[in-house]
């Protein structure tokens, strides 16, 4: 079954485009705190073995590859067996062909 999932981090900067994560939600599942208490770093490896779906993911892979470095191996195997899938990449597409521009989706 796929997971979907959202990281929250710390702001965006000039100096950090990658930020360190906050948390990160699930779903299935629940949200998964960076504290002494959860294991996030655990939480989302798991994911990582599966389906991972999310909008615009890029963004939180890098996050979790510059939190985790250790799960960097994992992104890229998810990538390479085609196991990432971008809601944001779809709905782009989707508009395309229906519309034939994505002009409307900028902003």
């Amino acid at each position: 079954m796929p997971v979907a999932i959202d990281v929250e981090t710390l702001p965006i900067s000039y100096r950090s485009l990658a930020p360190r994560i906050v948390c990160c939600s699930f779903s299935p599942g629940s949200v998964v705190g960076n504290s002494d208490e959860e294991d996030l770093e655990g939480a989302i490896g798991e994911a990582l073995r599966g389906e991972i779906v999310g909008h615009n993911v890029a963004f939180d892979m890098s996050c979790i590859a510059t939190s985790f470095p250790r799960l960097a191996p994992r992104i890229w195997e998810a990538y390479a067996e085609h196991r990432v899938h971008d809601t944001l990449v779809r709905e782009k597409l989707v508009h395309l062909g229906t519309h034939g521009s994505i002009e409307a989706l900028a902003g």
